[in-house]
This record gives C-alpha cells, structure tokens and sequence, in this order.
C-alpha cells in the first residue's frame, strides 16, 4: 500500500539589502596574548627581545640580576648543613636517652626531652630543605622564558629598571589564532 501524499509548503527567497550600512577602523590582532613578567622583583640586566621578535616556547627574554638570589641560596644551604649536624647530634643524645631508661637508669621526663629535641630538629631539617627549594625557585625565576611561541609586540621594561614580581616585561601574542576587530559607533549598529 502506498502512503497518502504529503503537502508541501514552498516559499520564495528574495534577497534584500541591510537597511544598516556601518563603517568602522579595524585591525586583525592576537586571540591569545600574553603579558610575561618576573616571578620576583629585582634589577633586568638584560632584554634579549625587542618589539616584533619572533620566539620560541622557553626561549630566553630577559634576566635579573641574581647576585641577591644566589646569596639566599648559598645562606639556605648553610641554614640546611647546621640543622643536619644537629639532627645527627640529638639522634645520638635519644638512642642514648632511649637505653638508659631501658636499663633503668634515666627518667621517662629525661627521655622524653630527648625525644622532643630529635623531633624538632627533624622539623627543623625539613624546613631547611623547603626554604632551599624556595630559594633554588626563585634563583632560576631570575631568567624570564617564553610561555609560548609567538610574536613580541610590547615592552614594558629596559635593562637598567627595576622592577617588581610580575611586572609586565614583554607582551607576546601568540600566531595560532587571530581575530578582526572593529571599532564601530553604537548607534551603527542595530
């Protein structure tokens, strides 16, 4: 059996001019763009990009003086050397506590002491190795490295200046993917 035909509706398409007609100033830019800084303050000794440079992801743009930084780490590796030599000391002192008052021959007051010195020179090991971690960060954050590939198109700062974590050093747009933009009036626009 055949299906009882369907009706169709047809409507004729006829084109028509906007009646809006809207001029404007324009310029294809950067979808993503990215304002590099420092991740700590200090004095550039060097830009090595300028306006219009072309770079690489992780490529070098800038540095800091790190004289200051290379100081903390040099006082947090001392700092991380005297609280191992003390760990190693009342490690000894509790071993020593520990069979006394198992002979006998000690408090459990006495030994307790020991035990609380070796725990918080164990604290005081791992806040020592922390801070040299810090530290050891923020000497490699003294070289500023392109997030990604990408164009130069700005600079905020010259060698010589001095300035804080964060501060905008080189903006970077990226070149995958642009965007044309207008600047047209509001009332244009319907």
């Amino acid at each position: 059996a055949l299906a009882a035909p369907r009706q169709a509706r047809a409507v004729v398409v006829t084109p028509h001019k906007l009646a809006t007609v809207a001029e404007g100033a324009g310029r294809v830019q950067s979808r993503y763009v990215s304002e590099v800084g420092f991740e700590v303050g200090g004095r550039i000794i060097s830009r090595d990009v300028d306006i219009g440079a072309v770079v690489k992801k992780g490529q070098k743009l800038a540095e800091l003086s790190a004289v200051d930084y290379r100081n903390k780490v040099t006082a947090a590796q001392a700092d991380l050397t005297a609280t191992k030599a003390t760990l190693v000391q009342v490690v000894a002192q509790e071993e020593r506590f520990r069979i006394l008052l198992g002979k006998g021959f000690t408090t459990r007051s006495q030994y307790d002491e020991a035990l609380q010195s070796l725990q918080s020179a164990q604290a005081a090991v791992q806040a020592a190795e922390a801070n040299l971690r810090i530290v050891e960060n923020q000497l490699g954050y003294t070289q500023l490295l392109a997030p990604d590939d990408g164009i130069v198109t700005a600079a905020g700062a010259d060698p010589g200046q001095v300035v804080a974590a964060g501060q905008m050093i080189v903006e970077i747009s990226r070149n995958d993917a642009r965007e044309a933009v207008f600047a047209v009036a509001g009332e244009d626009i319907a």
